[in-house]
């Protein structure tokens, strides 16, 4: 599949691993959520990737681990993704509550152009939102801080993060959802698809990315 044309296959894995943890607080602050995610990466030595789902971008309660496929940082196996919700789970602030499986897709998008936080242009969720209801199509989904983690020579994680949306999304709905991530000029996006057992990174098609 190449995502509807607007986006090429960059890095894929067999298999589908999405495990959710809610918080043991109310609220956790996002950018607590993006140390403790390094903390772990660093001493698991796992490449870790977290949607932190959040509607005012500042605090959370509900957190997905995922397998990211990356040519540059690979892609964990599940035994050690299920290592790594382990101890995440043990440091106290998440209770694990197994992996999410749906007979879906999950698309996770992020919503700033490029990957410099200080100069890039950061969509708004409602720009991805407002389109797909405009369609007459029905929208599953929600606004999520996206975050990774990978574990340097140096004994460091290198993080980044940035405000996204997740969508549960079929092959019908697809073209749609490319399309506007196209037109808000995003470079990468991953969908984790139930249904055909494949998580799958794309880069935009017009030209490479790092992913």
């Amino acid at each position: 599949m190449d995502a509807s044309g607007h986006y090429v296959g960059a890095a894929n894995a067999r298999g589908v691993w999405v495990h959710q943890l809610l918080s043991t607080a109310p609220f956790f602050p996002i950018a607590d959520v993006v140390t403790e995610i390094a903390a772990v990466s660093v001493a698991t030595g796992v490449p870790l990737t977290a949607y932190a789902r959040s509607t005012s971008g500042r605090i959370t309660s509900s957190l997905l681990l995922v397998r990211d496929p990356s040519i540059t940082h690979g892609t964990p196996d599940i035994a050690d993704c299920e290592r790594a919700a382990a101890a995440l789970a043990a440091r106290g602030n998440w209770v694990s509550q197994g992996q999410d499986v749906r007979s879906c897709m999950l698309l996770a998008l992020g919503l700033r152009e490029g990957y410099d936080p200080a100069a890039a242009r950061v969509h708004t969720w409602t720009e991805v939102t407002d389109p797909v209801l405009g369609k007459g199509e029905v929208w599953c989904g929600w606004p999520a801080e996206l975050i990774s983690a990978r574990p340097q020579p140096d004994g460091t994680a290198q993080v980044y993060h940035e405000p996204g949306v997740l969508a549960f999304t079929d092959f019908d709905q697809l073209p749609t959802l490319t399309a506007i991530a196209f037109d808000l000029r995003q470079d990468r996006l991953v969908i984790h698809n139930w249904l055909t057992g494949w998580t799958t990174a794309y880069r935009r098609g017009a030209r490479s990315v790092d992913t």
